[in-house]
Formats: C-alpha cells, sequence, structure tokens
C-alpha cells in the first residue's frame, strides 16, 4: 500500500442485500480488501461496511469506500482481473437486489488517520453525513471551509473518533459528504454532545438545506485500511 500527500479520488458504493447472501458477499468484499492491501496496488484506504434499512426485512445495505492517488489508478485497479472478478461474481451470482449505486468523490479536508500514527483498528461505528447546498452564492465554499475547521478540533481533542473527512462530489456540485468513523457508540454520542459540534451546526446551517441533510451509520466490518494521509484543501469548487 502506497502513502501520498493527497488523496484525489474515493469510490463509494452500496447496494441492497438479501440477509441469505450477506456472508457470501462479505467474503467477497475481504478477498478484495486484501487485494487492495498489497504494495503494489495504489489504493490508499479501503473500508466495508453493513446497515439495516429500517422499513425493510430480511435485506441489508451494504456498503465500502475505497480511496486512490487519482482517477486514473482508479481505472487501472478497477481493470484488474481481481477486480473484475468480484464484480463478476457479484453480478453473476445476482447477490445484489438491485443495481448497485456508485459515486466519485473528492477527499478536501480532514483527516483519514493522524499524522504520525498507525491505523487504527477497525472502527466500531461508521458514518456518512451527506449535505444538500442551497443556492446561495459560494455554499459549498463556506460550507467546506467550516467543516475543515472543525475537522482540524476533531482531529486534536476527539482521540475516539478515527476518520472525519471531509469530500466534494464528483458528480453532484451541490453535494458534500463527510465520511466519519468511531472507536464505538458511545463515542458517537459523546461527539454529538460537544458544543463544538453544536456551534459547527449553527455555522453551516446558512449553507445547507438542513431537511435534505442523510446522517446513516453503518457497521464497519474487518478488512478496513487507511493510510495516514494531509488531506489539504485542494479541490477545485
Amino acid at each position: 500500500m502506497q502513502s501520498s500527500s493527497m488523496a484525489s479520488v474515493a469510490f463509494l458504493t452500496t447496494a441492497r442485500v438479501k440477509d441469505d447472501e450477506t456472508k457470501e458477499v462479505v467474503n467477497g468484499l475481504q478477498q478484495l480488501s486484501a487485494h487492495l492491501q498489497l504494495p503494489n496496488t495504489p489504493c490508499l484506504a479501503g473500508a466495508c461496511f453493513l446497515s439495516a434499512p429500517k422499513k425493510e426485512k430480511g435485506v441489508k445495505l451494504i456498503g465500502r469506500m475505497e480511496i486512490f492517488p487519482s482517477e486514473s489508478e482508479l481505472a487501472t485497479v478497477q481493470n484488474s482481473p481481481e477486480y473484475k472478478r468480484f464484480s463478476d461474481s457479484v453480478t453473476g451470482q445476482k447477490l445484489h437486489e438491485g443495481k448497485e449505486t456508485a459515486t466519485l468523490w473528492q477527499p478536501t479536508g480532514g483527516f483519514l488517520t493522524r499524522k504520525n500514527q498507525a491505523s487504527t483498528t477497525n472502527a466500531g461505528v461508521l458514518v456518512l453525513a451527506k449535505f444538500i447546498c442551497n443556492d446561495k452564492e459560494k455554499a459549498v465554499q463556506n460550507l467546506v471551509k467550516e467543516l475543515q475547521t472543525y475537522c482540524e478540533w476533531i482531529e486534536g481533542n476527539e482521540l475516539t473518533t478515527y476518520t472525519y473527512c471531509v469530500m466534494t462530489s464528483q458528480t453532484a456540485n451541490k453535494e458534500v459528504l463527510l465520511f466519519e468513523r468511531y472507536k464505538d457508540l458511545p463515542s458517537v454520542k459523546t461527539h454529538g454532545q460537544t458544543n463544538e459540534f453544536k456551534s459547527m451546526f449553527k455555522r453551516i446551517s446558512p449553507w445547507i438545506e438542513t431537511k435534505r441533510t442523510e446522517i446513516t451509520p453503518w457497521s464497519e466490518l474487518d478488512g478496513s485500511f487507511f493510510s495516514s494521509l494531509d488531506l489539504e484543501a485542494t479541490a477545485k469548487l
């Protein structure tokens, strides 16, 4: 696994899976994760995670996040025999319920792991928080700036928050994603009760469509890995 000063593209997928197919899909994802961690594979970070839809019994949501130095390196890995073998297996055996959703993001701030620290163990809770910006001038830029500032506080003060990364969408110019990983559920609750968290939400409220904010908790699966990266704000907003 290589290291870089900037992870330029994140590939996020989610899919619905029947309960009786979950184990097979998870095994395939963990084999893929092992391949992505090989020294000659330019994948900077990867995580697989599972969640149960509130209104749909017998079905789980499964997701994965992969981060690469560039889109060209993402394409190279996705065209590799090992990656295609996983994709063909899922498609051929019809393990997903419906079509997999795939989106591209660009990390613009925060941290995947803290600088000069070894990669953390698996997180107890993983959270995806998606914000939709309103039509105000420079809403995305202002939202990202506030979140980047908050990430700095998180990195220095919340050691049970393993990852807190701001990402902008490569396909939907009003969307901003927070990719978060926590030691356990109490850590999530403590995070949401701080004055800094409440203050941050007040500051970003003028720039987002609050009712369209999506905050989804997941359980992280074994096999996740993260490089220590300096995610500077280099995205074109």
